[in-house]
């Protein structure tokens, strides 16, 4: 997901939550995709892995009865390798980038099911995760143009 797209999100649940008084919920979308993997591999511990553009895949790694480890950014060759050596690589739109990798998509519904245990957020604290470091120039203060002589 574009980091101005998790912007844009939060300022939507911000602005949602300053209409309607709607409590906010932070829920990060790896803890969903590890309820949606919950049960499914027999026990046996999985990479869960999305996209993070750049040949690199944001993972957590998750074994059976245990939260999810903490999300680190992985070169596409290691996954590769842990599918090779008969690992369990899982998570949304993988088939392409990561062959033998398994398809596993978060759901509104599993979101909806673990944000009803948490405590509301308070919506100012709302921000996003970011794995890179930010790199981004300023654009430079606007600069008077000189009037064309006539």
């Amino acid at each position: 997901v574009c980091s101005s797209d998790l912007r844009l999100a939060i300022a939507l649940a911000q602005g949602w939550h300053l209409a309607t008084g709607i409590p906010v919920v932070a829920l990060h979308g790896m803890d969903v995709l590890a309820q949606a993997a919950s049960g499914l591999f027999a026990g046996k511990p999985c990479w869960l892995a999305v996209d993070a553009q750049r040949n690199e895949f944001a993972v957590s790694e998750l074994h059976a009865g245990k939260p999810p480890a903490p999300i680190q950014l992985a070169a596409k060759d290691i996954l590769l390798d842990r599918i090779r050596q008969g690992e369990i690589v899982a998570g949304p739109d993988l088939e392409k980038a990561l062959p033998g990798s398994l398809p596993l998509f978060p759901t509104a519904a599993l979101a909806a099911q673990l944000a009803s245990q948490l405590e509301p957020s308070a919506p100012e604290t709302l921000t996003p995760v970011y794995l890179r470091a930010a790199q981004f120039v300023k654009a430079p203060p606007a600069r008077a143009i000189p009037p064309i002589p006539s």
